[in-house]
């Protein structure tokens, strides 16, 4: 957990997950070091706006038991969803300056795809949702096949991590981002923001014109400043 300079227990705050999900890496900052690191750096960024922020690898990542790993193998959401949403309703209820909190998710490249994920499934725990150039498409990279197995032998897999579908679904305040030149995720950020418009679902794009995954210094600042905007209008800090 991270939280404001000016922290005040007798306060209440909002709530800001920063989320990765993926199951190839453990995430959680867990030294000084790993504060440097991007899920360390950013949530405790995001923390000075005014929020509390947390981390979480829930199962499904690796680095703990095998079974802990194993839990998400062609299933993604098993783990991802459940144990998200009740590290949420576990803080809310173990602190006072969170009990009334709301809630937004963000992520970035997976971490998109599972701040979507959460806030689409778990409308009831997630006010705001940003996804920052996500991998979407469970078909599109090679990346995914050793989690969900081959389309042509394991299609309910597949089917089942798909995110188009549950765009209907979507009920939090939605903030989808993407660089024009990343070409692992601009066309799944194309199909999302289709999806939800024939959905009916309002939500915010922001185009980074010639970004790749990753942003240069003015795009990212910007990026971060559309972030804040979103959350101060979405989460209002006490």
């Amino acid at each position: 957990m991270f939280f404001p300079a000016d922290f005040d227990e007798t306060r209440r705050y909002p709530l800001v997950e920063y989320v990765y999900g993926g199951p190839q890496i453990a995430v959680a900052p867990h030294s000084f070091s790993d504060v440097l690191g991007a899920f360390g750096s950013r949530p405790h960024a995001l923390a000075q706006l005014g929020y509390v922020t947390f981390v979480l690898d829930a199962r499904g990542t690796p680095e703990r038991s095998k079974a802990f790993h194993d839990t998400v193998f062609h299933d993604w959401t098993a783990g991802l969803v459940p144990d998200h949403a009740a590290a949420v309703e576990q803080l809310k209820q173990r602190h006072d300056f969170l009990t009334d909190a709301k809630v937004a998710v963000i992520g970035h490249s997976w971490g998109g795809y599972s701040a979507f994920r959460l806030a689409a499934e778990r409308p009831d725990v997630y006010t705001a949702a940003v996804s920052s150039a996500p991998g979407f498409d469970p078909y599109s990279s090679v990346l995914y096949e050793c989690y969900l197995g081959f389309p042509q032998t394991d299609g309910d897999a597949y089917r089942a991590a798909e995110n188009y579908p549950l765009a209907a679904r979507m009920a939090a305040e939605f903030l989808l981002v993407c660089g024009s030149s990343d070409h692992a995720t601009w066309s799944d950020s194309m199909k999302m923001s289709e999806a939800l418009i024939r959905a009916g679902k309002l939500h915010e794009f922001v185009v980074l014109p010639g970004q790749p995954h990753g942003f240069g210094s003015d795009h990212d600042a910007y990026f971060w400043r559309k972030v804040a905007g979103f959350l101060r209008t979405h989460l209002e800090p006490a």
